[in-house]
């Protein structure tokens, strides 16, 4: 019996060990951005974020690049932050400060989840009225309750599907310095159509051979080469 506790009493210690040294590589990241070693703490947080991803890891990243002068790295950060934690704080506050803009994703993600809290409440009540009135007081086929049961189980999973694809949409963070150029084809010959900004979310909607093609804001901007953006 003793002997099979070994394993576990080893497995516990390892962790114990492990997370010991995320504290203190997390302790050495923070204590170099006070330092105003940046380069170093990124460092740091790259490889803490390599075993252990976290919010205020990649916050912390953020931080680091904003203070190097990157604004593209620092909102690709924040926006890796908020995909682990939608409603992490600190980097929804950073990103406001950033671009304001970025209120309009905050909007939609409580928009959401208050639409699926109302109509699912509004679900469940109608149908508690349904099968308390109905179903139990006037002797009903349990066909109905069962119906009603599938509808519910129909709505909150369409709920679920509309709200996943509302976030998982691939999107990047463009890096490049300044800004970058966007063209009418994947060709650096190819007509150039704009400029888009360091920093800027768009949504990518095909790749090929190194080029993105992206929208933002529902309209179709045009190819961007892969070097100057990062996907989320």
């Amino acid at each position: 019996m003793k002997l099979k506790m070994i394993p576990l009493l080893f497995f516990l210690l390892s962790f114990n060990l492990f997370a010991t040294s995320i504290d203190t590589l997390y302790k050495k990241g923070i204590k170099e951005i006070n330092g105003k070693n940046y380069a170093k703490a990124i460092e740091i947080f790259k490889n803490i974020a390599k075993e252990n991803e976290s919010p205020g890891v990649y916050y912390n990243l953020a931080l680091a690049y904003w203070n190097k002068g990157e604004k593209g790295y620092s909102v690709y950060y924040l926006k890796k932050s908020l995909k682990l934690f939608p409603l992490y704080r600190r980097s929804i506050k950073a990103l406001k400060t950033i671009n304001e803009k970025t209120e309009e994703n905050e909007r939609l993600f409580y928009l959401y989840l208050i639409s699926l809290l109302l109509s699912l409440l509004f679900l469940v009540y109608i149908h508690y009225i349904l099968i308390k009135k109905i179903v139990l007081k006037k002797g009903k086929s349990l066909f109905i309750l069962y119906l009603l049961l599938f509808f519910f189980i129909i709505s909150a999973g369409g709920f679920y599907t509309t709200g996943y694809e509302l976030f998982q949409k691939e999107k990047g963070i463009v890096i490049k310095k300044g800004e970058a150029k966007l063209y009418a084809e994947p060709d650096l010959s190819s007509v150039p159509l704009s400029k888009i900004e360091e920093g800027e979310e768009v949504e990518i909607i095909s790749d090929y051979g190194g080029w993105y093609k992206i929208k933002k804001d529902k309209i179709l901007l045009g190819w961007i080469k892969g070097e100057n953006i990062k996907l989320l």
